[in-house]
C-alpha cells in the first residue's frame, strides 16, 4: 500500500512539474519576442498585439508540422508568409517605429552572416 502511494505522489509531482515547465518555456518565448521590440518603445496594446500575431504564426508552424505528409513549403510561399508577416507588423507599429525595426533586422542578418 505504502508502494501504491508512494507511485502515485510520484506520477503527481511530475506531471505538475511538466506542466510548471510548459508555463515557463512560453514566458520566456515571450520575452525573446519582446526583446527584439525593446528598443522600438512599443505601448501596451502594441505589445499584445506583437506577441498575437508571434503566438498566430506560431500555432500556424505547428499546424504545418502536423500536417508532415505534405511537401515542405515553397519559397515562394515561404516569402508570401514573410511579407504577410511584415504587413501585419506594419499595422501594429507606425512608421517610425517599422523603420527602426527593418534597420535592426538587417543588423541581425549582418550579425548572422559574420558568425
Amino acid at each position: 500500500m505504502k508502494k501504491l502511494w508512494t507511485i502515485a505522489l510520484l506520477a503527481i509531482g511530475i506531471s505538475a512539474f511538466a506542466q510548471e515547465g510548459k508555463k515557463e518555456q512560453s514566458a520566456d518565448q515571450e520575452q525573446k519576442v519582446l526583446e527584439r521590440f525593446k528598443d522600438l518603445n512599443l505601448s501596451k496594446e502594441q505589445e499584445q498585439k506583437v506577441l498575437q500575431l508571434y503566438k498566430n504564426k506560431k500555432a500556424e508552424r505547428k499546424a504545418a508540422i502536423a500536417k508532415k505528409d505534405e511537401a515542405k513549403p515553397s519559397k515562394e510561399e515561404m516569402m508570401a508568409k514573410r511579407e504577410k508577416m511584415n504587413a501585419e507588423l506594419k499595422n501594429i507599429l507606425n512608421e517610425e517605429q517599422y523603420k527602426k525595426f527593418e534597420q535592426n533586422k538587417k543588423e541581425r542578418s549582418k550579425m548572422r552572416t559574420k558568425k
